[in-house]
């Protein structure tokens, strides 16, 4: 059994704020669920809320994002509804995952390795080509990736699988259209009621790669708007 409210369930609080505020600007107060906080009890089978919107991802500790698994997982079971559940939380919590969702897609990004620890690190460079710049992500798993030479980024919003905004250093741009079914068919293959997909143009083919996928709230007020009617509508409260 579910009740009505709205849950937002985050590493912090100031994550869940832009869009606990455009919930609140619609007569709704949402519940802030801060992961690191939180306890629940697997043999209780029902929930005052009607919807929790999973913001945990990548940015959150290893242990945030594990408690947010089983979290999720507990909610799917007692018929909770989520926005960016479970199955969204695996692509936006792990680089690793992310990397092979686009190769899965056949989208262009920057190659990676992946090692169990910081040992591997070396031997990875050395299967890259010993790059001249590169990230490590800590993961876990430890992601080792080569940063390529791009122009600015553009990063496309969608909401419930439409673009919503596109932008680059915080302005409006305008997308090729081929470019945003790709990014649409991104967010719609890792089950993301909202995320973003960022490209840039690579300086050495004149190519787009993809750079990042991430599930973080929109900045643009258009996008940031979208996702809370979105929630509203999950939730059975929209006007």
């Amino acid at each position: 059994m579910t009740g009505r409210g709205v849950g937002l369930l985050a590493a912090e609080v100031a994550v869940a704020r832009p869009l606990a505020d455009a919930l609140a600007a619609r007569g709704v107060l949402p519940t802030v669920l801060v992961a690191a906080g939180l306890r629940f009890d697997p043999g209780e089978r029902r929930s005052d809320l009607g919807v929790v919107v999973n913001l945990v991802d990548d940015r959150a500790p290893a242990a945030v994002r594990a408690f947010a698994t089983e979290h999720l997982a507990y909610l799917a079971d007692i018929e909770v509804p989520t926005v960016n559940g479970l199955d969204a939380l695996v692509v936006g919590a792990s680089r690793a995952r992310r990397i092979a969702l686009l190769a899965h897609l056949g989208v262009a990004h920057p190659a990676a390795r992946v090692v169990a620890d910081a040992g591997g690190v070396a031997a990875a460079l050395v299967d890259l080509g010993r790059p001249a710049a590169h990230d490590v992500d800590e993961g876990p798993p430890i992601v080792v990736q080569v940063r390529p030479d791009v122009g600015p980024a553009v990063r496309i919003d969608y909401v419930a699988g439409r673009q919503q905004a596109a932008t680059a250093g915080g302005e409006p741009v305008t997308v090729d259209l081929a470019i945003g079914r790709l990014g649409a068919a991104v967010v719609q293959t890792a089950q993301l009621e909202f995320g973003a997909v960022s490209f840039a143009v690579d300086a050495a083919t004149q190519r787009p790669l993809c750079v990042a996928v991430d599930t973080r709230l929109p900045v643009a007020p258009r996008a940031l708007d979208a996702v809370a009617d979105h929630v509203l509508r999950r939730a059975g409260l929209a006007g």
